[in-house]
């Protein structure tokens, strides 16, 4: 929705807070017993959304107000606005309608004719303005409990002293006392110690941890588990996910091509690292704000100030003026939601409606950042400075010079309605915390005023900051926050649920460590481990008196029992890789992409074009590792409410639906980790009831009742008879080339090879039907003859230095193509080199078709489908296979799909002549490593036929023999294993 239309709406919502209604009084006759009109539905809301921005109480344009009746009574330049009783002669409905030739309102188009005959039978019933009642009466938004300082709060007293183990909960038991509510009972031992890991580290813990815990008879067992947990890099790498939430992070750009923003990942390992080492939290906002200022400056607090630069970014602005203010407006939102939970935004185009911030203050704060690249500048800097500003290769901000040019607040957020200059500041609702924007120091090269900005946000008399950060932890660690509104502590937002523990909890976090006994100074972790030791935190999820407590508190705000929880979407995904013994805990680096649908990469732009998944093994990582593309988010992870990239996510729904369970029992990652589970299980254990309680362990941790195990077995034993009644077809089948149809070219390094006396390969003979003739007629540049591999098959060898075979004939006729080739990569970080090419610099330059590899290991299937994956092991033989037509295009290794769109590569101009070993006439990118085979079709083989053609690949080469199919026995076992998955008791957390 455009700003404009927004914007009308949000005015038309705040109605009954901009204009402040008088008594009600009548000139000229007296008022109709019942108005003909309602002045709260039909008249209130257009005076306000059409007319208040203009002649409200901040902006009279024509000296005219039309927030109250007097003043409109009294009028402007041109007089008064209404005549009671006299629509005609009144000024407001005269322009309104266009009577008025001089003046026709509002400006931005006309209202609608409901409304304008409202107004003209309220005018004739008198104009009244109907008072207020004092329930209706706006609150004093200055003395909102958010805007007063912190207060020095001290536990209550409480009548069971015992279930007390920190101050915590005092405060929650003080208030369950007084309802008469008995809180839960503990959590079982089992029970707490998986929900803390969890919690923690966003990973189940074993059967074996479990048991440990369980079996531990230290008092300080449970806080020993936490300090343990709190310590490990895991927790860093689950706290980090809430960050990256919060402040709309992503690795692309958004907006239609949704292009990758360089670097983003060193932001992401950046908050990862920031939680692990436990950084003061003074020290965390600062970085973000402006770790380019710093006088400690590194590559990592510039990395840090890629929190400035994650928001989305259009290449192609419709109005580069109005879109550098809409860039502008995304820092002022990111920072006052991310660091006070405010609506700062809100005054972008008027005084906010709700709470005290003045238009001038939202310019006031914009001015921090005002220094900054906004304008869309270069493309190729996606919106930000260039590296040799930075100082580092890191998505980063910095300021363009330390004197920007004045901001000018602008008249209804309009950029080419310029009006006041504002100086940088801050929020003036807190005059405590006033202070004056200094000047950059001399020789500096940004103006400070971010720097001096987080000062003010750290500042440990602000009231938000601790507020708004200790009720985020909360809100992770219980479910809720003790401010169920976590992202607005504004007017409108909920009330804490338990004011006097939030202050503390506050005051706490931020009073110097020692200075009380549980005093953070800053420090996260400390918050961390006071929460999760508290009682009110060991408390069970199911109270025996639930249905009648339910009746008086049915949405838990008094804390009488534990949250029960459904893990995120982050937490589901990484728990399948955990059990299944396949999880990657690879640290830090750019993101890996996972393998989606072809169906998925329909909503692509370029379709599957510049979607390349990452090899299998980086594809088991956890899943704040993922490259976060925003315009595809992996299916599975949607399903489960991953939050919306393109704002800022202060919780995620938990939402239970059905396709939640479709899901998890058709998702091919789903049935993927079954399946490694069943795998890994039997080859640890043969035995049925042996390999069902090992399977338990893995997925639940802990063993199953005997009634489980009973039925487990009969489960497995039945599924298998099943299995081999229907027994799996497998295609054994192998077929050499040419017994498929369609065969263009198949180069086989055993045959039709003509050698020169010093070895080198001359001529390479095609042997399809076509006998296509590959040359090179200059010694310098023929490749060698070696072992695929050093094995004993023999292959070309193209050592990088201009070795290449070229044929004039054309050798590809289909828009419809297979291309397979038998290969080894050894170029290891080198630049474009191509197995079999038609590029050339007359006419076909990025219509031409080609097959290599670039950088490490990417794979290039022409220029439309580059990268289309990435070789594994890219220096021992594979088999490549790429083939597109059929409204799609597909590249493998081996047997694996590395890559796929959901289109074909369509429009390829395919006249000779081709070139091995070299793209076309180029005169360079040539092939490093070895061919052995080489193997085109002018169509797309299907699925049976790849297999029968891998089978002979295999058989030949060594290479990737086809897996033998499980057996009845093992497919049981995956069954189990993968309803196990599908349990309440895998996907929830008590």
């Amino acid at each position: 929705m455009r700003r404009t239309a927004w914007l009308v709406l949000g005015l038309v919502a705040a109605a009954t807070v901009l204009l402040m209604p008088t008594p009600p009084i009548v000139a000229q006759g007296r008022p109709p017993a019942k108005p003909s009109v309602d002045f709260e539905l039909a008249i209130r809301p257009v005076l306000a959304g059409r007319c208040g921005s203009c002649h409200g109480a901040q902006i009279q344009s024509g000296g005219l107000r039309l927030d109250s009746r007097e003043a409109m009574l009294k009028g402007g330049r041109r007089g008064p606005a209404v005549q009671p009783g006299k629509p005609l002669a009144s000024l407001l409905f005269r322009v309104i309608t266009g009577a008025d030739a001089a003046l026709k309102m509002p400006p931005d188009g006309t209202l609608p004719a409901a409304s304008v005959a409202a107004i003209k039978r309220w005018i004739e019933d008198g104009a009244v303005w109907p008072a207020v009642s004092a329930a209706q009466a706006a609150p004093n938004p200055g003395a909102h409990w958010a805007f007063q300082p912190v207060r020095a709060v001290e536990p209550p007293p409480v009548r069971d002293r015992r279930w007390v183990r920190n101050p915590i909960d005092a405060f929650i038991l003080s208030k369950l006392e007084k309802e008469q509510i008995q809180p839960a009972p503990p959590a079982s031992p089992r029970d707490l110690a998986r929900r803390v890991t969890l919690d923690l580290t966003g990973l189940p813990p074993t059967a074996e941890d479990l048991e440990r815990f369980e079996s531990d008879a230290r008092p300080d067992r449970y806080e020993r588990l936490v300090d343990s947990l709190l310590a490990s890099p895991r927790y860093g790498e689950r706290w980090a996910r809430y960050w990256l939430d919060l402040v709309r992070y992503a690795d692309t750009n958004g907006y239609e091509r949704d292009g990758e923003k360089p670097y983003s990942w060193k932001y992401r390992d950046w908050v990862i690292r920031s939680l692990n080492e436990d950084k003061s939290y003074q020290r965390f906002v600062t970085e973000q704000l402006a770790g380019d200022e710093l006088p400690d400056r590194t590559e990592q607090t510039v990395a840090a100030t890629g929190f400035l630069r994650l928001g989305t970014w259009d290449d192609e602005p419709n109005d580069p003026l109005d879109y550098q203010y809409e860039r502008l407006d995304d820092l002022v939102h990111a920072s006052g939601t991310a660091f006070l939970s405010l609506t700062i935004r809100c005054a972008r185009c008027h005084d906010h409606k709700y709470d005290p911030i003045p238009q001038k203050d939202y310019y006031a704060i914009a001015a921090s950042f005002w220094g900054g690249y906004l304008r869309p500048g270069d493309g190729k800097l996606m919106g930000g400075p260039p590296l040799d500003r930075l100082g580092f290769p890191v998505l980063g901000f910095t300021d363009e010079g330390p004197h920007p040019p004045a901001l000018r607040l602008l008249e209804k957020g309009d950029a080419r309605r310029p009006a006041a200059t504002v100086d940088p500041g801050y929020l003036s609702l807190f005059p405590a915390l006033n202070r004056p924007v200094t000047q950059p120091p001399m020789g500096a090269v940004t103006t400070h005023r971010r720097s001096q900005l987080a000062a003010w946000i750290t500042d440990p008399k602000h009231p938000l900051t601790s507020r708004v950060t200790v009720n985020r932890l909360w809100q992770h660690h219980f479910g809720f926050g003790l401010v169920r509104t976590p992202n607005n502590f504004g007017m409108k937002g909920e009330p804490p649920t338990h004011p006097e523990l939030l202050d503390w909890l506050a005051r706490t976090f931020v009073s110097p460590t020692g200075s009380s006994p549980f005093a953070a100074g800053w420090r996260l972790k400390a918050m961390h481990r006071l929460m999760v030791t508290s009682a009110t935190y060991r408390m069970a999820s199911v109270h025996p008196a639930a249905a009648q407590i339910e009746r008086k508190d049915a949405l838990n705000k008094l804390w009488w029992r534990f949250n029960r929880r459904r893990l995120d979407a982050d937490a589901l995904r990484d728990s399948m890789l955990a059990v299944s013994g396949e999880l990657n805990l690879s640290e830090g680096g750019r993101g890996f992409v996972p393998s989606v649908s072809r169906e998925a990469l329909e909503g692509l732009s370029r379709k599957g074009a510049e979607w390349s998944p990452s090899a299998p093994d980086d594809q088991k990582r956890r899943t704040v590792y993922m490259f976060l593309k925003r315009a595809l988010i992996m299916p599975l992870l949607t399903v489960f409410d991953f939050g919306d990239t393109t704002a800022p996510i202060e919780q995620r729904e938990s939402s239970i639906v059905p396709t939640q369970a479709l899901g998890l029992l058709n998702n091919a990652f789903v049935v993927d980790r079954s399946t490694a589970l069943a795998r890994s299980v039997a080859r640890t254990e043969t035995d049925p009831k042996a390999a069902a309680r090992l399977a338990w362990r893995r997925v639940l941790g802990r063993n199953p009742t005997p009634s489980e195990l009973a039925d487990a077995v009969r489960f497995v034993a039945a599924t298998a008879d099943r299995y081999r009644s229907t027994p799996q077809s497998v295609s054994d089948t192998a077929l050499e080339p040419p017994a498929l149809p369609g065969l263009a070219l198949w180069l086989r390094a055993d045959r039709g090879v003509e050698r020169d006396p010093d070895g080198r390969v001359e001529a390479w003979l095609d042997q399809s039907a076509a006998g296509v003739r590959f040359v090179q007629p200059v010694t310098l540049h023929r490749p060698a003859m070696s072992q695929l591999g050093g094995g004993a098959r023999p292959a070309l060898s193209f050592d990088g230095n201009a070795r290449w075979l070229k044929s004039p004939a054309q050798v590809i006729s289909s828009q419809a193509m297979t291309l397979v080739a038998v290969i080894t990569d050894r170029a290891g970080n080198g630049s474009h080199r191509e197995i079999l090419s038609n590029w050339r610099r007359e006419g076909n330059v990025g219509s031409s078709l080609f097959l290599g590899t670039t950088g490490p290991s990417l794979i290039r299937f022409s220029d439309v489908f580059a990268p289309a994956g990435t070789l594994a092991q890219p220096e021992r033989p594979s088999i490549l296979t790429a083939q597109t037509g059929a409204g799609s295009s597909m590249v493998f290794q081996d047997r694996a799909v590395l890559a796929e769109r959901a289109s074909a590569l369509e429009g390829r101009k395919l006249e000779g002549p081709y070139v091995i070993g070299q793209q076309g006439n180029i005169g360079g990118e040539y092939w490093k490593g070895e061919i052995a085979e080489v193997i085109a079709f002018n169509r797309s083989l299907d699925a049976v036929e790849r297999v029968s053609l891998w089978n002979y690949l295999s058989r030949r080469y060594g290479i990737a023999p086809a897996p033998r199919p499980p057996s009845p026995e093992l497919r049981a076992l995956q069954a189990l294993c993968h309803v196990l998955v599908n349990t309440n008791e895998f996907a929830f957390v008590d």
